[in-house]
């Protein structure tokens, strides 16, 4: 999809700088794994909460020593 932004000059300069470089063949390129890598941060700060709010009524359940025991079965 084609879309418009306002992007600043200098972080123009600086995607335009990453293109000569070689490091994306093209702008959309290197906008396009700059939101790849946000979406990642987005994604592990979702998941360090999720887990910082974790029940502790949890923890007792996965220490109640089960998984300790030789499976029967």
């Amino acid at each position: 999809m084609k879309i418009s932004v306002n992007i600043p000059d200098d972080e123009v300069a600086f995607v335009d700088r990453a293109v000569a470089a070689g490091r994306y063949p093209s702008r959309s390129q290197a906008f396009s794994a700059a939101i790849k890598l946000w979406r990642k941060k987005e994604l592990e700060a979702s998941y360090e909460r999720a887990f910082s709010e974790s029940d502790p009524a949890w923890d007792a359940v996965v220490s109640d020593g089960l998984a300790d025991e030789k499976q029967s079965w």
